[in-house]
């Protein structure tokens, strides 16, 4: 069993390597949006626009991975980030179920990753 500052340096190891692959995740997110026949309104964002905020968001999450088992450790930063990816969208013409499934796709993506990581470092228990 790995100690509370074990476990913290695994958190940090996968921020790392969460960062490290970040044009990958979001390429992959991309694919996954532009592949989906559901999704129209991802066509019509230059790749800027479509990033938007989920660079900062995946920012959020290093940050949180970073803080590891840190008690009470929460910033609304991080909601405000969320949120304004939301809103960005909205004014994009997105609706409510194209921005669920948009962001299901990044969800997918990360899992991945973390498939990914583990099987890299089996010794870390996720």
């Amino acid at each position: 069993m790995l100690s509370t500052n074990g476990i913290a340096a695994s958190l940090g190891d996968l921020a790392s390597y969460l960062d490290a692959r970040r044009e990958l995740i979001l390429a992959a997110w991309r694919q996954a949006v532009h592949a989906d026949p559901d999704l129209s309104a991802p066509n019509a964002l230059s790749r800027r626009q479509f990033r938007d905020h989920v660079p900062l968001v995946l920012d959020s999450l290093s940050e949180r991975l970073r803080e590891g088992l840190v008690e009470g450790a929460s910033g609304p930063e991080r909601e405000e980030r969320a949120s304004a990816h939301g809103a960005a969208r909205w004014q994009q013409g997105y609706n409510l179920t194209e921005l669920m499934q948009e962001w299901g796709h990044l969800q997918m993506c990360l899992v991945d990753e973390l498939e990914r990581y583990a099987a890299l470092h089996p010794e870390v228990s996720l």
